[in-house]
């Protein structure tokens, strides 16, 4: 199962910033109806793309992919041709940004520019896993 901040935010992997959860506030009554409904752990989405330059060619480097919270997910290295692809994920929503990109401007998905994985990955689009197997790439 995968674990839950009360009021329904998932923590895969145990990825959990507990601020993020809805407080329950205990003062002169008792507090009912703190429910969860955990869902099994069940990797299913794959997200995949491409990082080129101008003229196509793979600049080398690695994706970091994050959680929502900021936390670390995973790196996806890039082929030789360019592309990445992500090992099963859950559902829910990751933010993305190139590194180690030589001589080139590293970004976070989608073209915001993110010299040394130095801006704000939430302030950039979200990336939405792909029903796995995928049937193209995205990016």
């Amino acid at each position: 199962m995968v674990s839950q901040l009360y009021d329904g935010i998932s923590c895969p992997l145990e990825n959990c910033v507990y601020a993020l959860g809805t407080p329950i506030v205990l003062s002169d009554a008792a507090v009912s109806g703190i429910d969860f409904d955990l869902v099994a752990f069940n990797p299913q989405w794959k997200i995949s793309g491409s990082v080129l330059d101008s003229v196509g060619q793979s600049p080398g480097g690695v994706v970091p992919l994050f959680y929502p919270n900021g936390a670390f997910a995973a790196e996806l290295p890039l082929d030789g041709a360019g592309n990445f692809q992500s090992h099963p994920l859950l559902d829910g929503t990751y933010f993305m940004v190139t590194f180690g990109t030589s001589e080139m401007l590293d970004e976070a998905w989608d073209d915001v520019p993110c010299e040394n994985l130095s801006c704000d990955i939430t302030g950039s689009l979200e990336s939405q896993a792909q029903r796995y197997p995928d049937s193209g790439r995205t990016g």
